[in-house]
């Protein structure tokens, strides 16, 4: 497997409403080839937060990048900071 982390700060003050946009994407990713799971955690009163996104291969990464970054397009406005992505080319499953 592989996974890429995009750690970001938003306006806490927009927490509420970023977490519902995020709900919206959903749908979008939801038919992703090789994709196996995508999290999203933020602490709502720093707005610190970051995705990790699970892949079968570093293939499936990559083609999958286009819609991930266009997903985040509807929250950027609500971004303090730029994301920074970091990519695992290891990824074991613990429990």
């Amino acid at each position: 497997m592989f996974a890429r982390r995009g750690t970001f700060a938003a306006d806490p003050a927009r927490a509420d409403e970023f977490i519902a946009m995020t709900e919206n994407t959903r749908n979008f990713l939801q038919d992703l080839q090789g994709v196996e799971a995508i999290y999203i955690c933020m602490n709502r009163e720093t707005g610190e937060g970051m995705t990790l996104g699970v892949y079968a291969d570093e293939a499936a990464s990559a083609a999958a990048r286009p819609t991930i970054m266009k997903a985040w397009e509807p929250v950027m406005p609500m971004l303090t900071e730029p994301p920074v992505f970091t990519e695992f080319t290891s990824v074991e499953r613990v429990k």
